[in-house]
């Protein structure tokens, strides 16, 4: 991807200079159309937040059509002090693209080269395209730039607003949870394959097993009724055009829709795309400076831009969950406990460019439910951390938003297989055989913490479960995951078993069902029972004691 234009008197100059060669800007300060070019310049180095739309978002495009841009006034995340007044701007798609001039701006900004001042940051303003705009737009996409403020609402008025009966538009995401969901599990391993070629016909999942109809027949008949389906795009994206390959964004709707058919409601997300340094969901590369957090920011909104539009005739039995586990490397130990909170500020920047661009138009989307991660999917960082956006769709007073987070503490058990019993606190295990922390009580206390901080949105808990250690152990597997289920579902939290179709011991190993059947495995029966005996019960019931079989 080009880089950005650097915060320098030459970078400006060349910025101001491209403007200069595009038609003349128009503004209407006192509500009629001018003609007359502005004689101030927009100053770029003040541009410190961006949203980015793919062009498919634009194909009904035509002069006279609207973007209206809703901000709420604040800082950037490199700025040292507040701007003096707040601007906007507006270009083709990506931090290289064309600056759009020769429309009209609404009474509250006034045109500058480049873009406008607004009145105030915090406010809604209107840019109504030319029809040599509309030509750019329909052709490159937009990015719309803003300094001073928060791009918190972008509408387009070509999109279509038409919603579907198959929407939800009055039950809030909590309500639509309890009324509607007991047990989830995760197609992992899947759609989440990462670095392999974009080459649907050869697509090889790390599972071993593509997905069929039958499969996820049977996975509904074990009791699971909502199914996350992790996705990385990362792979499918191709550079030079900036489209995601056509081919897997079909099979993507295609493994969705079977799912939704067999009467799952279900979540994509974001996979691989991040969760660590590698990836270019990069949150050590963001918090360099303005420059890549705008770079990666576009990425981010573009990539969202092209999936949530692909999606978006599906109902209320699909939502979109923005992404997954991003730290810088260190799960949630590294440079986050020591950068005066940039890099918790850049995630909550994420989750609101997600929310801007999933509702930016398009009829079902307005009221699609969302999902949102906190630092790492970290429980603790999550509610030291986690702010939601603002919700364009909340103004008829319905919270559409979900949180999740991930739990297999202490890791030593749930994940790493380096002690294979838990239970110490209240499953009469003896403390010397059981990892020093992340017992039944830890569990408690951070649900209920969680819990306590969200009180208006739906909960889940994305991914959890303890690896298999073999039969010997694995009464230790069940009662963790009997416990965890049954003490989320007391906070109002729904559970997503993590599932990577592993059917080995040690570690790393969440093989419940056998993919080529969509069957519970035999030596995972108990378990998956337990799950449904918890995650199902009416009232309250005791958990029997693990025992070494």
């Amino acid at each position: 991807m080009k880089r950005i234009l650097r915060n320098t008197a030459a970078a400006c100059a060349v910025f101001a200079a491209a403007m200069l060669c595009l038609p003349s800007c128009k503004s209407s300060p006192s509500g009629n159309n001018t003609t007359s070019e502005p004689t101030e310049t927009l100053d770029t180095s003040e541009l410190t937040e961006i949203v980015t739309f793919d062009s498919v978002n634009f194909a009904n495009v035509k002069s006279g059509d609207t973007i209206t841009v809703t901000t709420v006034a604040g800082k950037g995340l490199f700025q040292t002090s507040a701007p003096s007044s707040a601007v906007l701007s507006l270009s083709t798609k990506g931090t290289s693209g064309t600056v759009l001039s020769g429309g009209t701006w609404s009474a509250n900004a006034t045109a500058l080269k480049g873009g406008a001042s607004l009145k105030s940051g915090t406010q809604t303003t209107v840019y109504i395209l030319s029809e040599e705009n509309a030509a750019l737009v329909k052709k490159s996409g937009l990015s719309v730039w803003a300094g001073g403020a928060t791009i918190t609402a972008v509408k387009n008025s070509s999109a279509s607003a038409t919603v579907s009966s198959s929407v939800n538009k009055t039950d809030s995401a909590k309500k639509y949870f309890s009324d509607n969901l007991s047990a989830g599990w995760n197609l992992g391993n899947d759609l989440d394959t990462s670095n392999i070629t974009s080459n649907c016909s050869s697509y090889s999942p790390w599972c071993g097993v593509k997905t069929t109809k039958q499969m996820f027949a049977n996975v509904k008949g074990a009791g699971f009724d909502f199914i996350r389906i992790p996705i990385t795009w990362k792979d499918h994206y191709n550079t030079s055009t900036g489209k995601i390959n056509e081919q897997w964004m079909a099979y993507a709707k295609e493994v969705v829709q079977n799912a939704v058919d067999a009467g799952f409601v279900a979540v994509i997300n974001l996979h691989h795309d991040g969760a660590d340094n590698n990836s270019w969901l990069n949150v050590s590369k963001a918090d360099d400076g303005r420059d890549e957090y705008l770079e990666v920011t576009s990425q981010f909104t573009d990539f969202w831009s092209q999936i949530s539009y692909a999606f978006r005739d599906f109902g209320s039995n699909l939502m979109f969950e923005s992404l997954n586990e991003i730290h810088d490397g260190g799960w949630g130990w590294g440079i986050n406990l020591k950068d005066d909170g940039l890099n918790y500020a850049i995630l909550n920047r994420w989750s609101q460019a997600f929310c801007t661009v999933v509702r930016s138009g398009w009829g079902n989307n307005s009221y699609r439910y969302l999902a949102f991660n906190g630092y790492c999917s970290n429980p603790d960082l999550t509610v030291d951390a986690f702010e939601f956006p603002k919700d364009s769709s909340a103004s008829d007073g319905i919270n559409r938003f979900a949180l999740s987070f991930h739990y297999y503490q202490p890791v030593s058990f749930g994940i790493n297989a380096e002690i294979k019993k838990w239970g110490s606190d209240y499953g009469n295990v003896p403390k010397g055989e059981c990892d020093s922390w992340g017992q039944e009580k830890t569990m408690d206390e951070t649900f209920a913490k969680v819990a306590k901080k969200f009180t208006d949105c739906a909960i889940y808990v994305g991914e959890y479960g303890a690896t298999y250690n073999g039969t010997k152990y694995s009464d230790y597997q069940r009662y963790y995951d009997e416990y965890l289920v049954k003490s989320a579902r007391k906070n109002g939290m729904l559970c997503v078993a993590w599932d990577n179709n592993a059917g080995c011991t040690g570690k790393e190993s969440f093989g419940l069902i056998d993919r080529s059947t969509g069957n519970v495995r035999s030596n995972y029966s108990a378990i998956v029972e337990a799950i449904m005996r918890a995650s199902k019960a009416s009232s309250d019931y005791e958990i029997t004691d693990p025992s070494e079989k």
